[in-house]
């Protein structure tokens, strides 16, 4: 395999992800995820638990956008940059390698331990009614403060979004899948990313509950207002301002939910049949 790019801590273990990648073979079965050319998997390299993710390199063009370092896996890396960047936690990317023939692409990042948000709106994430709300709260400020920071996330789904702390007073949701992430697209993002929300699991069977979609609108209002006004929020004419934001919030997402036409993914992430 060439390694063709390494974390910084990482990087004095080149020898050893090298040798670890060599003796990896994608097509032994035990894919946490299979659809088309990629698959996911997780492993233990190098001493550490991790999830590798492979494309298949089926074309010329496929190869050509890596060797120009555009492909969806450098994409992936320069997506975990920019939303680590701005203060959002990420599965971080630890090697990117080709195998010889140029006719694979892999990906190797931390794994990271909890549920994800599809399994606590499908209440299968074992959370009490009390760390699933702290979730959604989390979920909407996270929304917030990517819109903020003028970063959006076109594949903002929940199966993407892995909670790594369900504490009921600093729950925390980190982002695994950074393909998608670009510069943003102001309220319309947030509102595209909030929608995704519902989108997913409906497609999958388990709309979110209202309560927790509630709180996700809720803490999402109250967070993008604060970060705009860049205070507190005290007044009357705050707390005025803010229901109506979430007034407005919640149609505009209602909207884009509306509008999306077919919700069934092609693999179901809870584990079910394709679509």
């Amino acid at each position: 395999m060439r390694l063709r790019r390494i974390a910084a801590d990482a990087a004095g273990e080149r020898t050893s992800w090298a040798s670890a990648l060599a003796g990896f073979d994608p097509s032994r079965g035990g894919a946490i995820k299979r659809d088309g050319g990629v698959s996911v998997h997780r492993a233990r390299m190098v001493g550490r638990d991790v999830v590798v993710k492979c494309w298949e390199l089926g074309s010329v063009w496929s190869r050509l956008k890596s060797a120009w370092r555009v492909s969806r896996a450098y994409r992936h890396c320069r997506g975990s940059e920019r939303l680590a960047g701005a203060g959002v936690r990420v599965a971080r990317p630890m090697v990117l390698a080709t195998d010889r023939g140029w006719r694979r692409e892999v990906l190797v990042m931390e794994a990271l331990g909890g549920p994800s948000v599809l399994e606590v709106a499908a209440g299968r994430a074992g959370l009490s009614a009390r760390e699933e709300h702290a979730v959604g709260l989390a979920v909407g400020r996270q929304v917030a403060w990517l819109a903020l920071q003028g970063v959006f996330n076109r594949d903002h789904k929940p199966s993407n979004l892995i909670v790594t702390s369900a504490d009921e007073e600093d729950a925390e949701v980190s982002v695994i899948d950074t393909v998608d992430v670009r510069r943003g697209k102001g309220m319309g993002g947030a509102y595209r990313m909030l929608a995704m929300l519902v989108i997913e699991p409906t497609g999958v069977g388990v709309a979110p509950r209202g309560a927790l979609m509630a709180r996700v609108l809720r803490s999402f209002s109250e967070a993008w207002l604060t970060g705009v006004l860049g205070r507190a929020l005290s007044t009357e004419a705050d707390r005025s301002a803010l229901r109506e934001l979430e007034r407005v919030t919640a149609r505009r997402v209602w909207g884009v939910v509306s509008g999306h036409g077919e919700m069934r993914p092609r693999v179901d992430p809870l584990g079910g049949a394709a679509a």
